[in-house]
């Protein structure tokens, strides 16, 4: 590596640490946002992608299965196909597969929605003379849709819990 890269690096992480950045899942007081994560219980939810979003959804919330639950996340889905591209036979030659996701974080004890959020995840596909193709190639997208929506799911669930313990630490 040359001087300037090893001086332009250590500047930015010099000015990193400036700007006040933290990791996301860092401890913060005696409590972490993994430890807060742990404490949801996700609510099934119907249909085979119903299942997807929700095994994708328990491995980043409750990976060991342990802990006590404080908080119930509640997901709806809502599904839908779109074409897009068409032949001069109008024919679909592309389709927007699209998952909309709502859902909702519920303390256990008051019974109050404390979060209330939608995300929604897009792939397009390309529509192909073999009807097999097109079906797998649907069928990926809706995967991949699912997996996306848990991500952002899960992204803003620990958002939340990181506000809600600068909050009690500042409060203290």
């Amino acid at each position: 590596m040359r001087l300037w890269q090893k001086y332009l690096s250590v500047t930015a992480l010099l000015l990193l640490s400036a700007c006040g950045f933290e990791p996301l899942y860092g401890t913060q007081g005696s409590s972490s946002v993994q430890e807060r994560l742990s404490g949801v219980a996700i609510s099934p939810i119907p249909d085979r992608l119903g299942q997807l979003v929700h095994n994708h959804l328990s491995k980043g919330v409750r990976p060991d299965d342990q802990g006590l639950t404080s908080h119930r996340l509640e997901v709806s889905l809502d599904p839908s196909i779109e074409g897009f591209g068409f032949r001069s036979d109008e024919s679909i030659t592309r389709e927007r597969i699209r998952l909309i996701a709502r859902y909702q974080l519920i303390d256990v004890k008051s019974g109050e929605a404390v979060f209330d959020d939608v995300v929604s995840a897009n792939t397009s596909i390309d529509v192909v003379q073999s009807d097999f193709a097109t079906v797998a190639a649907e069928e990926k997208a809706r995967e991949r849709n699912a997996e996306r929506v848990s991500q952002l799911i899960l992204t803003r669930l620990a958002l939340y819990f990181r506000a809600e313990l600068k909050q009690n630490e500042t409060a203290q």
